[in-house]
């Protein structure tokens, strides 16, 4: 070996002149002369300057110094513990990787032959810096947090210039680069790991270090023969050095044999049994010997008089545990269903409504909390819960009722259990429900004094539940011998194959969680199978409502945890729900993981409970709320705490589990704004329409050119709720602390803000977010992530959302709807027949056909009264009627050498009423003749009028296609004429109904249809408003005009285009296709859209065989205050 590299090696950086190590480094840099490949590296999104990979540092190492690999990496590692370079994105671990991780070379001056002494008031500006900036990638360690409380300390007079520096260096930071960022806190983590090592690690500066090693070589090099003579020679000398130090091999050998020889049974021999417990005389025996001799006892020899004191001890020690154990299972007698449900109906309606949500889950008075016994029940779902309902705080739980048809709207039930039994007169805890027989049974935990058993209940109809007599049917007895009696709780019951199992979970006597398997032929007798999961400290010192089930051919165990240790950003509150995802293997009745996860990164969700449906849906709902945690509504007296959450879909992606809402929620959606492709940089914007406490936000984001995104939900002044994208670090953070109300718990630190990891697809971040009266709810890119926390804002107004962009945002899609319930599901039989009756006289009145609207009569009264039209403001080359009110063009078309133009026309008045077709023709589009009026409102299908349409010719006769408007509905009909001027409406009318419709149209607002021949096949699009108050075309197909198909939407709009589209006109222009529509109430935006209703031109493409109009470009086609309800000639 060379002498360079033995002294490297063999000495520290204290016994070296500096010049050997020095020396090294500058040829390393010395890239003109053959120094390690120095050049810019590409790391995820974005480029490392002047930086060097691990790979190329050791091979250099080995040409250089003619060393072998191994060699090398132990110098590198040398080399990068002493300060000379640093690694990028790990500086927490000055460690050589011989693989592709990236390196940069630590600046000269602050290399350790400076001998530069380190500052306290530079390493305290440096830890107060990073408490400024994100907490996930700069988050201060433990023994930093101790470090920066004593030099505020011993710093006091400084700290105020200490808080200024660090603020302004944050400042500048933000500035750099996303690569000069990363390069900077990796250069001072590096420097400062140096020279402010934590404790128990030994620093590089210090005399005798104690050298790294990493074997993790990612690539493997080709080995010469010279390699391999190398090698052979090293390792011949190597046998002649001593690998370990003799003295501390024998100083650790003498140690952990003088505090473990008593327990080593090689060693020493085992002590006899306990002879009084065992009634084993070896104990006696062998202290005879002792100089006070004790007497051997035995049964023939004890005194009668002791035997007889022992035996009246242990039935006085039986009679006390007996009555200490009857004073604390009293059953009160107060505590029952009936003076429950008493109870509520007559103090429900004292409750504050003030907070109280509005779609989700509640009882109707006091404290509710874990969800037990949902299910899908008689093709209704039941949801049970822990309930007090004399108080806002938990005692002598009850288990609530409710049921609902789509989990949205809720019904209340009478209470369905209450503690009147001696084995649950302390509560009857949380449980689950299964049907057997048609009779819905439930088992729940019965807690009573100091212990915790397993019992049932059936029912017949589902709402009055019985106690069995076998109960409790788990005991304590039950339990494996590691378990307390008082923590074995939560049953979860289930059926497989042909046997019912039973997951509960204990805690162990050494404070730790487990899950327990127990199996039953008939619910009643059951079998303790095995200790299913064993948890660890790292998972909690209990765990409560376990739920076992298979989805999508993974099982999943879900664990609500107490007191979980917080790790990166998981498990800040003091309990969480814990999703395991793995196999069961049911023979052994063990569970295998294979993921875990915290399932929730909100501040309120716990106590999870699933159930499937007849969809075959896997439904998860829980507690919305957090154990230790101040409530706002008992501090103000409102009558009641705690709801559940939105229930959720669950679903396995890509081996992990993802949630998503329930689709009956979009039900009750009334979308009131929606927005496309929009930009945001660097502003702060509010969105028409984007605001509200109750309701749906979605949004979809690029951020490939943004730095952070925030969104301030329920804001009013200082108050709101903060949600934000940190693109640097992919995290999203939910943050309260300036909600309303504070709301603390007994976490150490408090809880106002959680984060969680979110790494984007394609630089799109996808957030739906359900809001309602006291609650956020966060769904992340399609369920992988979600927050959830309870707020209680105080100002009363608090409904505006801001969005606040740092960079350029582009929001591709944002949508907000109200969430609007019925206020009552429950109609009276009679009051919905005496309706129908009313609307059928209604609709009766609305189809009479006036007998004076004819065709005759309208042209009549137009050569009567024409002359009368004061022509002060006629137009002179412009189309007009010549009296009476006219809106949209209709039916224009070039028929026989002529343009022919029909228009909406009232005669007999000048505002729009019982609308009539009027008529028009020219040779030039300049010169207009009146035509007699087409068409009236004669028949009863269009009795309220003659809405738009459009014309086409048809073996030399002319159709028009319009609609009929005849009550609240409207259809689309046809008419015929052989001259152009007189029509006749066909018998087959309609020829399109509202049973034509798709299920989400709403048939009184279906109309004008504009027809066109394409090949073979006659074509017809109308429109038509959505149940969620949005425009759609849709397209229809027929080969003879009269007998029409539904073939497609052929495009659906969305808030932002209007909320209804009227008089479509779909043609192919110049190789492209073109679809005009009139638009109502278009958001505003930029110079587009102010008049209350506009002409949007839509260019792009159709697929005609999917029925579908692909959109390139739109535009409002004027911008006037006067131009609306198009036709075209084709």
């Amino acid at each position: 070996m060379p002498l360079l590299a033995r002294k490297i090696m063999n000495t520290s950086i204290t016994t070296i002149s500096g010049a050997n190590m020095e020396g090294l480094v500058r040829e390393m840099q010395d890239t003109e002369h053959g120094g390690v490949p120095v050049r810019s590296q590409k790391l995820f999104l974005t480029s490392i300057p002047a930086a060097f990979m691990g790979y190329d540092l050791i091979e250099w190492l080995m040409e250089r110094l003619g060393i072998e690999e191994s060699e090398a990496l132990n110098i590198a590692n040398q080399l990068c513990q002493f300060g000379y370079f640093f690694p990028i994105s790990d500086s927490k671990n000055l460690v050589v990787k011989d693989d592709s991780s990236l390196y940069r070379f630590q600046s000269p001056y602050y290399w350790p032959w400076q001998n530069r002494p380190p500052d306290n008031v530079e390493y305290a500006i440096y830890l107060a810096k990073r408490t400024l900036r994100n907490k996930q990638r700069h988050g201060l360690e433990d023994y930093e947090l101790e470090t920066l409380s004593n030099l505020k300390k011993n710093l006091a007079n400084k700290w105020d210039f200490i808080t200024s520096q660090a603020e302004e260096q944050v400042k500048l930071s933000k500035g750099l680069k996303k690569a000069d960022k990363l390069i900077s806190d990796s250069q001072e983590r590096a420097y400062w790991r140096v020279h402010r090592p934590p404790p128990g690690m030994v620093s590089s500066l210090e005399p005798c270090p104690v050298p790294t090693r990493s074997w993790n070589g990612c690539r493997t090099r080709k080995r010469t023969i010279e390699d391999c003579r190398r090698e052979v020679e090293l390792l011949r000398n190597s046998l002649s050095r001593t690998r370990v130090k003799v003295s501390q091999a024998l100083e650790s050998m003498v140690q952990h044999v003088e505090i473990y020889m008593e327990y080593d049974p090689l060693i020493t021999p085992t002590q006899p049994s306990n002879p009084w417990v065992s009634e084993d005389l070896a104990y006696w025996q062998l202290n005879s010997p002792l100089k006070f001799v004790i007497p051997v006892p035995d049964h023939r020899i004890l005194d009668p008089p002791y035997t007889m004191i022992f035996k009246v001890l242990t039935i006085f020690h039986a009679i006390l545990l007996v009555h200490i154990h009857k004073s604390n299972c009293d059953v009160d007698p107060n505590l029952t269903v009936e003076n429950a449900n008493k109870y509520i109906a007559e103090n429900k309606n004292s409750v504050n409504q003030t907070y109280r949500l509005k779609y989700h889950a509640m009882a109707p008075i006091g404290w509710i909390n874990d969800p037990n016994g949902f299910i899908f029940y008689q093709n209704e779902y039941h949801l049970f819960y822990q309930y007090n309902p004399y108080a806002t705080t938990p005692n002598k739980m009850h288990w609530g009722h409710l049921k609902s048809k789509d989990l949205v709207h809720w019904e209340d039930l009478p209470v369905a259990l209450a503690p009147d039994r001696d084995y649950d007169s302390d509560g009857v805890f949380s449980g689950s429900a299964i049907e057997k027989d048609g009779k819905l049974y439930v088992m729940y935990t019965g807690n009573s004094g100091n212990r915790q058993v397993q019992c049932i209940a059936v029912s017949e109809d589902g709402v009055n539940f019985t106690k069995i007599e076998q109960n409790p049917v788990l005991k304590t007895e039950d339990l494996p011998s590691n378990a307390k009696p008082e923590d074995f709780r939560d049953p979860k019951v289930f059926k497989r194959d042909d046997l019912y199992y039973v997951v509960t979970v204990s805690k162990t006597i050494n404070e730790t969680g487990q899950v327990l398997l127990y199996q039953s032929k008939d619910l009643i007798d059951w079998e303790f199978k095995s200790i299913l999961l064993e948890g660890n400290k790292s998972e909690g010192i209990m765990w409560e409502c376990p739920d076992l089930f298979e989805l999508d051919g993974k099982d999943v165990l879900l664990l609500s945890s107490i007191q979980v240790p917080r790790s990166g950003n998981d498990h800040y509150n003091i309990d969480s729900v814990i999703a395991f995802v793995g196999e069961v293997d049911w023979e052994q009745g063990k569970f295998k993981v294979e993921s875990m996860k915290e399932l929730d990164h909100g501040m309120d969700f716990y106590a999870t409970q699933t159930t499937t449906d007849d969809k075959n849906r896997r439904v998860m709902i829980a507690w919305m709320n957090m154990w230790g945690r101040t409530e706002p509504t008992t501090q103000l007296n409102n009558g009641w705490v705690g709801a559940m959450t939105l229930p959720r879909e669950l679903r396995i992606v890509d081996g992990a589990l993802v949630q998503a809402p329930i689709v009956e929620i979009s039900g009750v959606y009334q979308t009131v704004a929606e927005y496309n492709d929009v930009t945001l940089t660097d502003e702060t914007s509010r969105f028409n329409g984007v605001a509200g406490k109750v309701g749906e936000l979605e949004l979809e984001a690029d951020l490939k050119q943004c730095e952070i995104v925030t969104i301030e939900l329920r804001r009013n002044g200082d108050e709101k709720t903060i949600l934000t994208y940190n693109t640097d670090n992919e995290e999203l953070t939910l943050d309260r602390s300036n909600s309303g109300i504070n709301i603390t718990g007994e976490e150490n630190p408090q809880v106002f803000s959680r984060n969680v990891k979110v790494p984007l697809n394609g630089n799109v971040l996808k957030l739906q977010v359900f809001l309602d009266v006291s609650s956020v709810e966060v769904l992340v890119n399609d369920g992988k992530e979600s927050l959830t926390a309870t707020i209680f804002p105080t100002k009363t107004s608090s409904d505006l959302i801001r969005f606040v962009t740092v960079g350029t945002a582009v929001f591709k899609r944002l949508v907000f709807s109200n969430i609007v319930l019925q206020t009552s599901n429950m109609v009276n039989l009679r009051t919905l027949t005496i309706l129908h009756v009313i609307m059928i006289h209604i609709h009766k009145s609305y189809c009479d056909v006036d007998p004076n609207l004819t065709v005759e009569n309208a042209n009549e009264y137009i050569a009567k009264n024409k002359n009368t039209v004061d022509q002060t403001y006629r137009l002179k080359y412009h189309a007009m009627a010549p009296i009476g009110w006219i809106n949209d063009p209709n039916g224009f078309i070039f028929y026989q050498n002529e343009y022919h133009l029909f228009y909406q026309y009232n005669p007999y008045d000048t505002k729009p009423n019982k609308i009539h077709w009027g008529h028009l023709k020219s040779k030039d589009l300049v010169r207009w003749e009146d035509l007699p009026v087409a068409l009236a409102p004669d028949h009863d299908y269009d009795s309220d009028g003659v809405f738009s349409g459009s014309a086409i010719e048809k073996d030399g006769k002319l159709y028009v296609m319009y609609t009929g408007n005849s009550g609240n509905r409207q259809v689309q009909c046809v008419a015929v004429s052989e001259d152009g001027v007189n029509f006749t409406k066909i018998e087959q009318n309609p020829v399109l109904k509202t049973e034509d419709l798709p299920s989400n149209a709403k048939p009184e607002d279906f109309r004008d249809p504009k027809v066109f021949k394409r090949d073979d096949l006659y074509y017809v699009v109308t429109v038509s408003k959505t149940i969620n108050e949005t425009g759609q075309v849709l397209l229809y197909q027929s080969k003879d005009l009269i007998d029409w198909e539904f073939k497609s939407i052929l495009l659906e709009g969305n808030k932002s285009e209007g909320i209804m589209w009227e008089c479509p006109d779909l043609f192919e222009l110049d190789g492209k296709d073109v679809l005009l529509l009139s638009s109502i109430q278009v958001p505003r935006s930029g110079n587009d859209y102010y008049n209350i209703d506009s002409v949007i031109a839509f260019v792009g493409e159709v697929d005609w065989e999917q029925g579908k109009f692909k959109v390139e470009s739109m535009k409002e086609l004027d911008h006037g205050m006067d131009f609306l309800r198009h036709s075209n000639n084709h």
